[in-house]
């Protein structure tokens, strides 16, 4: 089948028409003319691969990374970068519209490539070569990696010698995935097991690598720590905050810099704020600068380094935190009655629950930062039926080269 493609969707797929029915065809560019590899076919859509460019569009790039037409990763590459920044901005402002608002000047921050500080990769190993890898696009199969322009250099830099002492590891084949964080110290690392492997081993993997901290995670139990060479912390509003193993980060120290300004220039300048799915305190910790704040995280491990960090830097009568489980049991609108203001982080999913008791509250404050414009503009249209305007709002494009984007936003009433 030849086709020419129209108009970009939400995911960054090319869209074009056969036979009243749409195509949806990832990494193509408006103004492409391909020739496809039919993938799946629906009563309502056809999805494909390029067998072949016929014509390139004219937004049409060279990608810069080598892996990019294999790899299940990156998915915008392809595009001019004045192309790729409108596609972002447009995803931002449409986000907007969806939940009833309308914000012609809010603007996209773009940070750039080589710039995420955390990933999760698999153990590729052939003909007694070891490398890591992610996997090919919509399979289980993996692709090896040689470089992945995304990751700061220091990750980048770290993954060919990883490779290569996986390859010495006894019981490599039980490692499901490694996740690596980079950190102010080096590199944290978390094995993701199957079963557990010997401490022995590790400790020499450890030394090998020359990472800051070597833990171990057998299914989903908690991470064990094996060996903590050099000091693994974040700062966090001035203050040093030891960080547990597979806590959540935001993906690059400019986005978590831009957000936390963002939380702390659109909160009261006085009352209690309530800080929820606040992790291991990325916005909370700045906040006790000026406001008596109250944590909630459903992760418990989080809430426990987060209430020994409070207690450390002697914050317990600023910071308070608790573990609760914000899709299930949200806090009610008679809870968050103490409160001046919500600052709201939930994950992907967003917070359905949860924002429809703020909604129904006295709350007259929130700030909402989202990773997912979908789930956004659901739970901001909840707030603007309660009587919410959007104050402010900023998208920051923290995820390169995907077809996700950060929207940070401040609602009042």
């Amino acid at each position: 089948m030849e086709i020419t493609i129209t108009s970009l969707g939400g995911l960054g797929d090319g869209i074009a028409d056969h036979n009243g029915k749409p195509v949806f065809v990832p990494k193509t560019v408006i103004g492409d003319r391909v020739r496809l590899n039919i993938t799946k076919e629906t009563t309502t859509e056809l999805r494909g691969e390029i067998a072949e460019i016929i014509t390139a569009g004219e937004n049409r790039t060279i990608p810069p990374c080598r892996h990019f037409d294999s790899c299940g990763g990156c998915s915008l590459q392809q595009l001019k970068e004045q192309a790729y920044k409108d596609f972002k901005t447009q995803m931002f402002h449409s986000a907007l519209r969806q939940a009833g608002y309308d914000l012609p000047d809010a603007s996209v921050t773009f940070i750039p490539a080589s710039s995420r500080r955390r990933v999760e990769m698999r153990v590729y190993r052939t003909r007694g070569i070891t490398q890591m890898a992610y996997f090919r696009p919509g399979t289980n199969d993996l692709l090896p990696i040689e470089k992945c322009i995304i990751l700061t250099k220091p990750l980048q830099a770290f993954l060919f010698p990883l490779g290569k002492a996986l390859g010495n590891l006894k019981g490599v084949e039980h490692i499901k995935s490694v996740k690596l964080t980079e950190l102010a110290g080096g590199i944290d690392m978390l094995l993701v097991l199957k079963q557990e492997l010997p401490g022995a081993a590790l400790l020499e993997l450890a030394e090998k690598t020359d990472v800051s901290r070597l833990s171990m995670q057998v299914n989903n139990s908690q991470p064990k720590i094996i060996v903590s060479r050099r000091p693994t912390e974040i700062i966090l509003g001035g203050y040093p905050i030891a960080l547990p193993a597979d806590s959540f980060l935001q993906s690059s120290i400019e986005a978590q810099e831009n957000l936390t300004a963002f939380v702390c220039n659109h909160i009261p300048h006085e009352g209690k704020i309530v800080d929820l799915f606040s992790g291991i305190g990325t916005y909370s910790f700045p906040m006790t600068k000026a406001h008596k704040v109250h944590a909630v995280e459903s992760h418990d491990g989080m809430v426990s380094h987060l209430k020994k960090a409070a207690k450390k830097h002697a914050l317990e009568e600023s910071l308070t935190a608790e573990c609760r489980d914000l899709f299930h049991a949200p806090l009610s609108k008679e809870e968050l009655s103490k409160f001046e203001a919500v600052v709201i982080n939930p994950p992907r999913p967003g917070a359905k629950r949860q924002v429809e008791e703020i909604a129904a509250s006295a709350i007259r404050r929130v700030v909402m930062i989202s990773c997912n414009p979908g789930t956004f503009a659901r739970d901001a249209k909840i707030l603007k039926n309660a009587g919410f305007n959007l104050i402010h709002a900023e998208g920051i494009d923290q995820f390169v080269y995907s077809p996700h984007l950060e929207i940070a936003a401040v609602f009042g009433r």
